[in-house]
């Protein structure tokens, strides 16, 4: 029998312990479940419907999404170049300006503001620009939407600007929602 001080041979018996629980480790993250399904990852956001986002999803325009007190129906994105004129005032892009128009409802009991740094536009290339909120409002005119808000119940269009710079290279494919007070981020499809 071997003669092994105590002190050693108890650091030996740690080191094989930590060896062991390292091979363990090792065969149980390689091992197979013969017939189980893979699973997938998990998207960024969940979609208006709460269904997982897909690159093939049809587009949602004209169709109503609801993300906490608003209901959005968007209803055109279209590139208007680098000048924002209206009567309320006028704006040079950076880049390009891009226009989204929804009509918004207010769900709740009191008037809402639409706040224009909720709304994320995404390009076909990834390319994500916020809303621009004083383009937006020079865009929306005299529309109380930015301003004192849409009033219990009620509807409103609005326009959203975005400035993409350098100019769009491809087109805008989905909007991002950002539910306010909360951490929730609804993917819409616009194209």
């Amino acid at each position: 029998m071997a003669n092994f001080p105590v002190g050693k041979s108890k650091a030996r018996a740690g080191s094989v312990v930590a060896i062991a629980v390292a091979l363990g480790l090792g065969l149980a993250a390689c091992s197979s479940d013969e017939g189980a399904t893979p699973s997938t990852p998990s998207p960024k956001a969940p979609t208006a419907s709460g269904a997982t986002a897909s690159p093939s999803a049809a587009s949602q325009i004209g169709q109503p999404v609801t993300v906490g007190n608003f209901t959005y129906t968007f209803q055109s994105v279209k590139s208007i170049g680098k000048t924002l004129s209206t009567d309320e005032g006028e704006s040079e892009a950076q880049g390009e300006f891009v226009v989204v128009t929804m009509t918004v409802k207010n769900n709740s009991g009191s008037a809402q503001n639409v706040t224009a740094s909720d709304f994320t536009a995404v390009t076909a290339g990834n390319q994500a620009v916020e809303a621009q909120e004083n383009d937006s409002v020079i865009a929306n005119g005299s529309n109380p939407a930015f301003r004192e808000g849409i009033g219990a119940g009620k509807s409103a269009e609005v326009k959203l600007v975005f400035d993409f710079s350098p100019t769009l290279k491809t087109p805008v494919t989905q909007m991002l929602i950002k539910e306010p007070g909360s951490t929730k981020t609804v993917t819409v499809q616009l194209a």
